[in-house]
């Protein structure tokens, strides 16, 4: 069961352009989104959804030391009700708002070896098709949001006198109509997501002349094509030609009607999702005097379309990076971490006899997620953005391919000159004639040690036992005050240039709001970089 309850703006939402705009009570916009009737608790719903699954496998030896297992897995999905039917939309685009996946299914085959190929060398492998992981909310969102009883309200054109924040302005309340609202639907073709994972592995266990024995070597690389994964596009957008070279302008099929600024949009799939290239290799060693240690490294190689980091489709839709909304972009994944190193030290010892005492120091050093340089959109409907879309920095920049590029006016904004030495600064001069691409670049990289410490003592009766223990995280920052600190974008985008369009349907750039920083960092964390200490004890009877 999924009960959703989610009413963005049902307060009302006012935005002023500054302190002296909010003293004077002079409104910038105001949003309002509810029930048709007002009441917040309409635009609720369950879902009840039910996953039904069947699997089966088999084990085999075709000879010595080699074991090979199969399976088969089916999952179908029953819902029991479906979204609203909205008759606005049937007639807008010719087939229903209802889908809900009741219905759907999915095979998943998967093999994989284990291979003893000497007895200090494995080599382990395998093949499958895996699923699920789609959060039941955005199938929910269809319900919440099928048009007939949510409808929202935008002005930019408010009376100061109206300004209540206990309350909503009548005319907003009285704007809402049923029918008349924004809508989430449901590809009618949708396939339930998935992916292929290869995957293939080694475990060597050697010794070292004059070091020791049993040391243990792991590596494996894991591929992951996906398939079918999930995007969301507005239906209601219109490619009418419009062009700044390769960027669309968009216009809507809600043009010059009762519902202009409404949005539709649709929860489907994209052929090419992404893929991911994950290679690992550790070696850990625990020796006779107490010491041990495990030294590791990890690389990604990930790709994606959309990250879906939201539970709205609203927001899924609005904060992907692109060049077009509506084109799904492959690019760098949202969450990458290109390189992560760790190391653990360990050293356990009896210095009191039958109880044990640990020291162990976690190292990690991991290079810093992506961002891209995009441009400063605040209120900028100038791509064809509705009012709900138009404040999100998730255009890619584009860089003028010279000084006579036709698609950037050098006259009125910023001279090429100006615009090629801020993207030298960034590191984009080299895209060039085109868009920068998708979290191209990185923040700054991470370093962290933390160390825990714990003694086993004797309870008060011969069968219990209590445990001392100490931890101080980010060791490295109580060791020196310049180790340790992490710095990072709040947001992963960058704003590289403010924008304007002008007459002529070229770019006039200009610095964005607050000023140009082409540094990759915008915040010191200072609670991740502070060195923090816990002392405990746990008793055990």
């Amino acid at each position: 069961m999924n009960y959703n309850l989610y009413g963005r703006d049902a307060r009302g939402t006012w935005t002023f352009d500054d302190l002296d705009a909010f003293e004077n009570r002079e409104v910038a916009s105001l949003e309002y989104s509810n029930a048709y009737t007002n009441n917040i608790d309409d635009i609720a719903y369950d879902v009840n959804g039910t996953t039904y699954s069947l699997y089966g496998e088999a084990t085999l030896e075709p000879f010595a030391g080699f074991e090979l297992v199969a399976g088969l897995r089916y999952e179908t999905l029953s819902i029991d009700s479906a979204p609203n039917q909205n008759d606005n939309f049937v007639e807008t685009y010719g087939f229903s708002n209802t889908e809900n996946l009741d219905g759907r299914d999915i095979f998943l085959p998967r093999i994989g070896f284990n291979w003893e190929l000497q007895d200090d060398l494995t080599l382990r492998g395998g093949v499958g098709r895996f699923s699920g992981g789609m959060p039941l909310v955005w199938v929910s969102n269809a319900y919440t949001n099928d048009g007939t009883t949510k409808d929202s309200y935008y002005s930019t054109d408010v009376d100061p006198s109206d300004v209540n924040f206990t309350g909503v302005p009548q005319a907003a309340l009285d704007a809402l109509e049923p029918g008349a609202g924004s809508t989430n639907t449901i590809d009618p073709d949708f396939e339930l997501p998935s992916d292929w994972r290869y995957q293939l592995a080694a475990d060597y266990v050697f010794a070292i002349p004059g070091v020791g024995d049993d040391f243990s070597w792991s590596t494996e690389v894991m591929y992951v094509d996906r398939e079918n994964a999930v995007y969301w596009r507005d239906l209601s957008r219109v490619d009418n030609g419009k062009r700044i070279g390769d960027r669309i302008i968009w216009d809507s099929i809600y043009d010059g009607t009762e519902f202009e600024g409404n949005y539709d949009l649709e929860l489907t799939n994209v052929d090419n999702g992404g893929r991911s290239i994950i290679w690992s290799t550790a070696l850990d060693k625990a020796f006779d005097n107490g010491l041990s240690f495990n030294l590791s490294y990890t690389n990604q190689d990930i790709t994606e379309v959309n990250p879906g980091t939201s539970s709205t489709a609203e927001s899924n839709f609005q904060y992907e990076v692109t060049e077009n909304r509506n084109q799904p972009l492959e690019g760098t994944a949202y969450y990458e971490i290109e390189h992560r190193f760790v190391l653990n030290l360990g050293y356990r010892a009896e210095f009191i006899q039958g109880y044990a005492t640990n020291f162990n120091l976690f190292m990690e050093r991991r290079s810093g997620r992506p961002f891209s340089w995009t441009l400063d959109s605040y209120r900028d409907a100038h791509f064809g953005d509705q009012a709900s879309f138009d404040d999100s920095d998730v255009y890619l920049a584009y860089i003028p391919s010279g000084a006579d590029d036709p698609n950037v006016d050098f006259e009125n904004g910023l001279s090429y000159a100006e615009i090629m030495e801020m993207a030298r600064a960034a590191g984009v001069d080299g895209y060039a004639g085109g868009f920068v691409d998708k979290y191209s670049d990185n923040m700054p990289w991470v370093t962290t040690m933390d160390l825990a410490i714990s003694q086993e003592v004797p309870g008060f009766m011969p069968e219990h036992r209590g445990l001392v223990y100490l931890t101080i995280d980010n060791f490295a920052n109580l060791l020196n005050d310049d180790w340790g600190k992490v710095y990072d974008l709040e947001y992963p985008q960058n704003k590289l240039f403010d924008f304007e369009v002008n007459e002529e349907g070229q770019y006039v750039y200009d610095e964005p709001f607050g000023g140009f920083d082409s540094r990759n960092y915008s915040r010191f964390e200072a609670a991740e970089s502070t060195w923090r200490v816990k002392l405990g004890l746990k008793y055990n009877f």
